[in-house]
């Protein structure tokens, strides 16, 4: 009797003393007897698993007929005790506004070649206005043994502004980091290995506005119609005297006035001005006199 696993080379079987023999397969292999004796008894049983439970069709057990064919399929089911969720901290900063709760949205999602054993594929959280981030749902479920690798980022948007490295949306410049986390799953316990994810993980976003607009008149501010003065505007406490000239001038000789400086008076001051006109006339006159009797009488001019 001979056995081949899949499409491997068929080769010659060892049976114990009970009469069994014992082979293993992978999820979706099949195992081929060929060279059976005819009407060989057979009865097929998998060895239990922790966290597996195995389900049986029909044929399990039967008699190979000569030259006929028998064959059944051997059916595990995965059921953890409860679903896992690895205990990890998400930290969320938003540098140039203030960070709204809800906002930005994160994911731990199954990205191995077995992902597809995994349920659900991914499970996602929000941030809460002080950064902190939580994961919804219960956790995954592992459909066999085996190390399963997940990613956690942030969700990114539709990136609108294609000419700027990086992804953008409504001003926002997303972090695009990505830390790899590991179950390790062993008879239906899970253990998680989160690498450098393990002190938690910062995820830093920053907000630049959008070519903010000026106004396109500014207003100047208005003058005040009519101004408030002071109502009692202070004086200064020590007042300065005005100082004393140095070499103060003298007023000229009254004698040395010419003509052309003398002011004219007008008013009830014009019959005095001419009474001493009249004097100095009668003065001269009699000088006029005096000079001409000197002068016959011989006597020098004064």
């Amino acid at each position: 009797m001979q056995l081949a696993i899949g499409d491997g080379e068929a080769k010659a079987v060892i049976v114990d003393e009970s009469g069994a023999v014992t082979f293993t397969l992978k999820a979706g292999q099949t195992a081929h007897f060929t060279n059976v004796p005819a009407d060989m008894k057979y009865q097929v049983e998998e060895a239990d698993k922790v966290g597996f439970i195995t389900d049986y069709d029909d044929a399990q057990s039967g008699v190979i007929d000569a030259e006929d064919t028998a064959g059944t399929t051997v059916t595990n089911t995965f059921e953890p005790e409860e679903p896992s969720k690895p205990e990890i901290d998400v930290d969320k900063r938003l540098e140039g506004r203030e960070l709204a709760a809800g906002e930005f949205q994160f994911a731990i999602e199954a990205t191995g070649d077995n992902a597809d054993k995994v349920s659900p594929e991914s499970i996602t959280g929000t941030n809460a206005a002080d950064g902190s981030v939580s994961f919804g749902g219960d956790g995954f479920t592992f459909a066999a043994d085996g190390d399963y690798e997940f990613t956690v980022s942030e969700v990114l948007p539709a990136d609108d502004d294609s000419d700027t490295p990086g992804v953008q949306h409504d001003g926002v410049t997303y972090d695009e980091a990505t830390y790899t986390i590991t179950a390790k799953v062993a008879e239906g316990a899970v253990t998680w290995d989160l690498g450098s994810a393990a002190a938690g993980v910062t995820f830093e976003n920053t907000f630049e506005p959008e070519n903010p607009e000026e106004p396109e008149n500014p207003e100047e501010p208005e003058e005040p119609e009519n101004p408030e003065e002071p109502e009692n505007p202070e004086e200064p406490e020590n007042p300065e005297e005005p100082g004393k000239p140095e070499n103060p001038e003298k007023p000229a000789n009254p004698g040395d006035t010419t003509e052309d400086e003398l002011i004219p008076v007008t008013g009830d001051y014009a019959p005095m001005v001419a009474g001493g006109l009249a004097v100095v006339a009668v003065a001269l006159v009699a000088g006029g006199v005096v000079l001409r009797r000197r002068k016959q009488n011989g006597q020098p001019n004064a």
